[in-house]
């Protein structure tokens, strides 16, 4: 088989034409932003909504902010939710995603404080 290049003169040829093209690039150039007029509008005040835990007993939580984004009753979203109430993160000492996983539903957490042992996994 006939090769005009050996493989060392072709890359030395891409070599030398990747310099010689460098020099023809040119670097961006920064344009002065705009001067923006600050707008003198009214302030717009939301209504203020709270979330209560009035009615909350023990980890039994009744309304939730997941759902809707606004506060409303558990029985009325359609979701499936898991809701942690503050005495749970506190009974349990939770303080981070991997001490408090091992405690919810549907949930698998490696490693030597996790709930999954690999038991049954041969690969």
């Amino acid at each position: 088989m006939y090769r005009l290049f050996s493989r060392v003169a072709a890359h030395r040829l891409i070599a030398a034409s990747c310099v010689v093209f460098v020099g023809c690039l040119s670097a961006q150039t920064t344009v002065e932003p705009a001067k923006i007029k600050p707008v003198e509008d009214d302030v717009l005040v939301l209504s203020p909504f709270e979330v209560s835990t009035a009615k909350d007993t023990g980890y039994t939580a009744t309304e939730t902010l997941a759902g809707t984004r606004v506060r409303t009753d558990l029985r009325d979203i359609a979701s499936s939710l898991s809701v942690v109430t503050a005495q749970f993160l506190r009974d349990t000492g939770a303080t981070s995603n991997s001490t408090l996983l091992p405690y919810q539903l549907s949930t698998e957490v490696g490693g030597s404080m996790g709930n999954f042992a690999g038991v049954g996994n041969t690969q």
